[in-house]
């Protein structure tokens, strides 16, 4: 992987770590209560701050680098709480908002390597805190142990459960997580229901999940058009989050996001920060391929429409209750871009009535403690990891002003605003060339290729780019002889999966190369012929065909395979409205 990384390389003097830095007369925001000191200076050596204190008392020490920061605020590195990491390439983009931490809910072996190199100084990007792969089926009790196990002897942060556990796995599997001193955070599973789930002091990923269990009297997983908006019962609801001192993710940026994909796409697409998303997700962003276009009925996009406000309302009363809240974005695959998007849900926070203060506190002490490096990082003083955001502007006046940077300081490495700029510059090309590096690595050397593509694409997300360009250069049977060859090496691997080959085919209907695509998605369902969603994505690619009666037998064995899978809800619409003879 030297080669994809020339790029970082070409920026190593601005990240060198022998010297000292002073911050020379600065306003620092500390964020242990709502407080500016005025005039300081705060002097950072081997990653830790030594000294803060009046700057004309403060010595500095000889060699050190001083950055002259009159008139400028110096604050806590900002925390995104709720990420999924894709590749490398984003990572810059955390450290050119201000995010020098983020916690990864859903990891790979690939994330504990990028965790590793970044703490080693072999990558740039924020520090890397990880749970295990999403809990994303029912298991039994044991099965259920034996996991959480193997995520914690891998070195994993934390457990992430998600909606599908089961109540007869959770117990089990929350005192296995506590036995092993991991994080625990998640949905709210749709058997085990809210009440327990605060009981068993799960930390919440999205305010949204209160919508679904404590908001939703019809059958847990159903559709969202079931959620009833009741304002006199959010009081209520917050105070119970409350009382079971359990950490909630508001996510509001994500359910947003959601909702200007559903209601008004072509004004979302509009962002201009998309643009530095990679390429294959901004075309899975695109009409006719966005998984959130035409997929709600009109009764559940005035849900999504009406939840917006509502969850604004809810945060706001969470806040005021009591419940320690985490700033966090579900970026970037559904919409949210990294680093950005922190911005946008700091002011959502305001939005819902926080003040700046209470908005910021959620990305730096409420982070810290929650990560239990609470007396080691999250706040200006001394003692303290120096993680640091030197600003134009005061964040406590306006929120807004938190992106308004001029450097951050990361592991000991500061990076001036020309520096930021340079990284924000190279990222759209960099995904490019990722992907191209990786597609003439695999042609070259199949199992090298194959083993770069694992750790460069922890998602899957790329492999069907990467796949798609092979497939452009070698043909069909060029791409069943590279197929064949991975197999060969590794029958169980990535590049082989149900996964990889539904990206792949998502891939070639973004490129409108629609017998490709069919090529590749018939394929899947062959390979995978007990997969809903496997049949579900033909469905879907024979729906864009125009292939009407084709589609319908494809939803009809998606829903037999699985009534509840992911889309199952999109698949009894089209049903309904495309009847058949």
């Amino acid at each position: 992987m030297k080669r994809v990384c020339m790029w970082i390389a070409a920026l190593l003097p601005a990240l060198a770590l022998a010297m000292p830095v002073a911050f020379v007369d600065v306003n620092v925001v500390p964020m242990d209560r709502e407080r500016v000191l005025a005039h300081q200076t705060v002097v950072v050596d081997a990653g830790v701050i030594q000294t803060l204190g009046p700057a004309a008392k403060v010595r500095i020490p000889a060699g050190a680098l001083r950055v002259r920061a009159s008139g400028k605020y110096l604050m806590p590195g900002l925390y995104d709480m709720h990420v999924h990491l894709a590749n490398t390439t984003e990572l810059p983009l955390y450290l050119v908002n201000g995010v020098t931490t983020v916690l990864n809910l859903s990891g790979t072996p690939a994330h504990l390597a990028w965790r590793r190199r970044v703490a080693e100084g072999a990558l740039l990007g924020p520090r890397i805190f990880s749970t295990g792969p999403a809990m994303m089926q029912p298991r039994s009790a044991t099965d259920a142990v034996a996991e959480v196990k193997r995520v914690a002897a891998a070195g994993y942060d934390g457990v992430k459960v998600y909606s599908q556990v089961s109540q007869a796995e959770f117990p089990a599997l929350v005192a296995q997580a506590k036995e092993s001193g991991l994080l625990l955070v998640g949905h709210v599973p749709w058997e085990v229901g809210l009440d327990r789930t605060l009981q068993a002091g799960q930390a919440i990923a999205h305010a949204e999940e209160l919508l679904y269990s404590a908001f939703n009297p019809g059958p847990k997983g159903a559709s969202i058009a079931g959620v009833r908006m009741d304002e006199a019962r959010v009081d209520a609801v917050a105070r119970q989050v409350a009382s079971a001192r359990v950490y909630l993710m508001p996510t509001l940026i994500a359910f947003h996001d959601v909702e200007r994909q559903a209601v008004e796409l072509p004004a979302f697409l509009q962002d201009p920060h998309l643009a530095y998303l990679p390429q294959w997700i901004r075309a899975s962003l695109q009409p006719g391929v966005n998984r959130y276009d035409n997929r709600y009925s009109p009764l559940e996009l005035q849900v999504l429409r009406d939840g917006v406000p509502f969850l604004r309302k809810l945060t706001g009363a969470l806040q005021a209750a009591g419940v320690p809240l985490l700033a966090g974005t579900d970026g970037t695959v559904i919409g949210p871009v990294a680093g950005f998007s922190l911005h946008e849900e700091l002011r959502e926070l305001v939005a819902a009535g926080l003040t700046p203060y209470q908005a910021l506190r959620s990305a730096t002490a409420n982070p810290a403690a929650f990560l239990r490096e609470g007396e080691r990082a999250g706040a200006v003083a001394p003692g303290r990891r120096a993680d640091l955001v030197l600003l134009d502007a005061d964040p406590l006046r306006d929120v807004a002003n938190a992106a308004r940077i001029r450097g951050v300081l990361t592991g000991g490495r500061w990076l001036e605003r020309r520096r930021l700029d340079a990284l924000l510059a190279a990222v759209p090309g960099e995904h490019l060339r990722l992907r191209d590096a990786l597609a003439a690595q695999l042609q070259a050397d199949p199992a090298a290729g194959a083993r770069a593509l694992a750790e460069a694409d922890p998602q899957g997300l790329m492999g069907g780019q990467v796949m798609a360009a092979v497939l452009n250069k070698e043909g069909e049977d060029g791409f069943e002889r590279l197929i064949d060859a991975l197999r060969a090496h590794d029958p169980a691997a990535d590049y082989a999966s149900e996964d990889a080959y539904n990206n792949l085919g998502y891939a070639l209907l973004a490129e409108n190369r629609m017998e490709a695509a069919l090529y590749v998605l018939r394929k899947n369902a062959r390979n995978f012929p007990r997969s809903a969603n496997a049949a579900d994505s033909l469905a879907d690619g024979l729906t864009r065909r125009g292939d009407i009666a084709g589609a319908r037998t494809e939803y009809t064995r998606a829903l037999e395979l699985d009534p509840r899978y992911i889309n199952a809800d999109g698949a009894r619409k089209f049903l309904k409205e495309n009847p058949g003879p």
